[in-house]
Parts: structure tokens; sequence; C-alpha cells
């Protein structure tokens, strides 16, 4: 294995909610994949009580019947748009600010990221 060497001094990682304390708008995360789906002209009808990641599995589902060439670039944009908003929470955390964590030299990276 090689090891990665970034510019970074260390990572943290903060699964118990130590350092911080996301408040990811869930509901407006849910609005935002229910206006993916509807850009993608995928009906919502029977997946817009689903989980979040779950909507988007079954819309890329349904995609895939009708326009398969476009499922790839409907996943990529959905998973751009949940990071975004989870980074943007992490950003505007009130213990990230606290713990002087949003700093330009610190980088936010959701779990699940392929970056």
């Amino acid at each position: 294995m090689t090891a990665y060497r970034g510019p970074w001094k260390a990572v943290v990682f903060d699964f118990d909610g130590t350092l911080a304390k996301l408040n990811i708008d869930f509901a407006g995360m849910r609005a935002a994949v229910l206006g993916l789906i509807a850009q993608y002209h995928i009906p919502a009808e029977g997946i817009n009580t689903l989980h979040i990641l779950e909507m988007i599995e079954a819309a890329a589902e349904r995609l895939a019947l009708r326009s398969p060439e476009e499922v790839s670039p409907f996943s990529h944009a959905a998973r751009e748009l949940i990071a975004g908003i989870e980074i943007d929470a992490a950003r505007t955390g009130p213990s990230l600010r606290r713990h002087g964590v949003c700093s330009p030299s610190w980088g936010v990276v959701p779990s699940g990221s392929e970056s």
C-alpha cells in the first residue's frame, strides 16, 4: 500500500459528534433531491417517501429503464448535491467554528465521498 502524502498534518475522524454537531437540513436535502429527480423527468410516486439515499437508488433504477445513458450523470449529480449540503453544514456548524476548524487550510469531506 502506498501512503498518500498531502498537505495535511493530521486527519481527524469524529464519529460520535465530539467536535462537530452537524445541523444538516434533511428536509431541504430531500426537497433538493426531489427537484433533481424532477429535472430528469423521473416519476417520484412511490419513491418520495423513501430515505434520501434509497430515493436516489430507486430513481436511478427507473431512469435506467428509460434512458440508461442518463443514470451515471443523474447519480453523480445526486451525490454532488448531497455532498454539497453536508459540506455546507460541516463548514457552518457551530462546533466547528468554536474549534477553529473552518479555516481555509482545513478540508471537510463527508463520509461516503469519493473525494
